[in-house]
């Protein structure tokens, strides 16, 4: 293999070129995520439904670093850079319905953490031509995709940022000596930086050491002694993961079978590999294999892959040790997210494999260089340099093409849920995804179709389970909802949400005593449970307490001033009390936060026609049927207000 401390040396135009043509043909390839409308999976708790992300502010980001074994709006591990990242885009415009500053940031990073893959292959290895190629592959292949248009996972593009920078800082110090000591403090920094974006980086010390031993070749005693800040940094980092995701879900090795973590590991190696190489089928949701034994292919493939790859990387050590140091930088820092410690519903996820990447570029990197610059040179490097430039071309514009085919199914979370679907049909989340999708516009009938169907594939799916209660309650099937609610409790008992959602269901059906009993629990459980405060305003005036009803809806808005559901009880409390021109203003105030929101533009409508403001009416009506075209309700309400506009017209 090339001498890896050999660099040539190149000119600042060379290197411009190079990152010039990186960054086009990269931001070309993810160009249309740009335009991506999809909201997934948790993007909810990151963005859509997250108080702080949406205010941004100082006090948004003292919470976000302040709270940190239990984060308050997003459930699981501290990761306050991340949220503070979104927050500034929100404060750039971004929003629900405006994903664009979202997603320019997230395309930002990736196209920058291309090029810094470009100048740490570069940095390992002296060949600019190899980095070159070898990073633009990177920067253009499917499994990068999701990190952009999933607004969540920003926080594997700033993690990946930061452990890159610290990565590139060690080299410089490891290639420089006590002379470059600065360089060691910089690649710290920038460590701690990436624990705080997404601790799954924690294994970078790891890398590190694998890198001493190949290519730097500078393993010694001493260099394991010199990782000890980086290694106190981790156990810290891992400390505070696992009692925050604690509090979440965490599935430890002792809750499952002795073979299920080493059939998941050879799972997932070989996993990984194969979409790295052939990277088609790609979905957000890959589930477990059923049974998850030697039984199922893919376990079985799994298992016998990784003894072939093991025999491979051995037999291969002795001529170089590339492909095995590579490999174990890969398995070093993907393995956080290989399931040894459960935190997450599928087995595999395309974004795990985002930072590991670099040990396998790593390999392909050293042998492009041997290829392209080998030691001894029988014949020009030409008809070499220009195969390699034909092979890479090839392989970026078959994977740009297969690029652009997956950002198609991120056009709207619809198209994303049925492409997850149409992979994984009988998984029960996707089912779930779609059916909250139909539910958010107003397609009850889809929605309870997929909720149902979400729940034949995993009766215990708790999310499913609720929003079906929560259509019956929309239909009036109380006692129904009800029973839904409670089988979930037996599932996840005390969660705050779920009994305030009971104690809607429990008031609507007459049962306002036990509904309030309910808010109480949910509240004692979660002081910020802002719906279990609504409901308890909504018991009240079921009962027919008006003033404590209004009482409770303000207490929830003085929490929480964008809190649309208590904002939307207010507004129809105050309009049942007479008080009109007070709830057509809290209605403006719900739509200036929330201006898509059909039911709020049609009770708007409504009110203003009952205060005779005919043209305020028309507007907030045209613009609810914009919302949702068609809809027999708001056409009924826009011919009423024809009528009423025509008789009271002056006769010519």
């Amino acid at each position: 293999m090339h001498d890896p401390t050999h660099k040539r040396n190149r000119s600042p135009a060379a290197f411009t070129a190079c990152f010039v043509v990186v960054t086009g043909v990269v931001a070309f390839a993810h160009w249309p995520a740009l335009n991506a409308e999809a909201i997934s999976f948790d993007d909810y708790h990151y963005v859509v439904e997250n108080p702080l992300v949406m205010n941004p502010g100082w006090t948004s980001a003292g919470r976000f670093v302040s709270e940190v074994l239990a984060p308050s709006t997003v459930g699981g591990y501290y990761q306050p850079l991340n949220m503070i990242s979104l927050m500034l885009d929100a404060a750039m415009g971004g929003s629900p319905t405006n994903l664009g500053p979202f997603h320019r940031t997230s395309l930002a990073l990736h196209v920058l953490n291309t090029l810094l893959i470009l100048l740490l292959l570069y940095q390992l290895f002296g060949s600019l031509a190899a980095a070159t190629g070898v990073a633009l592959l990177f920067g253009v292949h499917p499994l990068t995709v999701e990190t952009i248009p999933w607004v969540g996972e920003r926080k594997t593009l700033l993690a990946s940022f930061f452990a890159l920078c610290s990565i590139i800082a060690y080299v410089r110090y490891a290639r420089g000596g006590a002379a470059a000591r600065k360089w060691y403090a910089a690649s710290l920094v920038c460590f701690l930086l990436a624990l705080l974006s997404k601790p799954t980086t924690t294994m970078l010390p790891i890398a590190m050491l694998l890198l001493d031993a190949w290519p730097l070749q500078r393993f010694t005693k001493r260099t394991i002694i010199e990782k000890w800040p980086f290694a106190m940094l981790a156990v810290a980092s891992g400390v505070v993961t696992y009692v925050s995701q604690a509090a979440s879900y965490v599935q430890t090795p002792g809750q499952v079978g002795p073979w299920r973590i080493p059939l998941v590991i050879c799972h997932n190696i070989i996993f990984y590999l194969w979409k790295m190489v052939w990277p088609t089928q790609l979905s957000s949701h890959y589930p477990f294999p059923e049974p998850m034994n030697l039984s199922h292919p893919m376990v079985l493939a799994g298992v016998i892959g990784t003894a072939v790859l093991l025999v491979i990387l051995l037999l291969t050590r002795r001529r170089t040790p590339a492909p095995l140091i590579g490999w174990l930088i890969f398995f070093a820092l993907i393995f956080p997210t290989l399931g040894v410690v459960g935190f997450t519903i599928v087995i595999a996820s395309d974004k795990y494999a985002y930072l590991p990447g670099i040990g396998i570029l790593m390999i392909l990197a050293a042998g492009a260089t041997t290829f392209l610059h080998p030691r001894r040179a029988t014949s020009s490097v030409a008809p070499r340099s220009a195969l390699f430039a034909i092979l890479i071309v090839a392989c970026a514009a078959a994977e740009t093409r297969a690029t652009r085919q997956y950002l198609a199914a991120w056009r709207t979370s619809e198209t994303l849920y049925e492409h997850m679907i149409a992979l994984a049909p009988r998984a029960a989340t996707p089912h779930f995804g779609l059916g909250h999708c139909h539910q958010t516009k107003g397609r009850f009938d889809a929605a309870r179709a997929e909720y149902t169907m979400a729940l034949e594939c995993d009766p215990r799916h708790v999310h499913a389970r609720n929003n079906l209660a929560l259509l019956l309650l929309d239909v009036g099937q109380f006692k129904e909802a009800a029973d839904h609610l409670r089988t979930v409790l037996t599932i996840t008992p005390d969660a705050p949400d779920v009994l305030s959602n009971l104690s809607l269901a429990l008031a609507s059906d007459g049962q306002t005593d036990e509904a309030i009993e309910c808010c109480k629990k949910a509240l004692a459980i979660n002081p910020g449970e802002l719906r279990a405060l609504t409901n308890w305003g909504a018991a009240l005036g079921i009962r027919g307490d008006a003033d404590g009803a209004i009482a409770k809806f303000e207490e929830a808005l003085k929490q929480n001033a964008d809190f649309a559901d208590a904002r939307r009880n207010l507004a129809a409390a105050l309009w049942r009390t007479g008080r009109l021109p007070e709830a057509a203003e809290q209605y403006k105030l719900l739509l200036h936060a929330r201006p898509d929101d059909f039911d709020a533009l049609q009770n708007m409508g409504r009110l203003l026609i009952v205060l005779n403001r005919l043209a305020e009416a028309q507007t907030a009506l045209e613009m609810a049927l914009r919302v949702r075209p068609g809809d027999e309700g708001t056409t009924q309400l826009l011919n009423e207000l024809a009528r009423r506009t025509n008789q009271s017209a002056p006769k010519s």
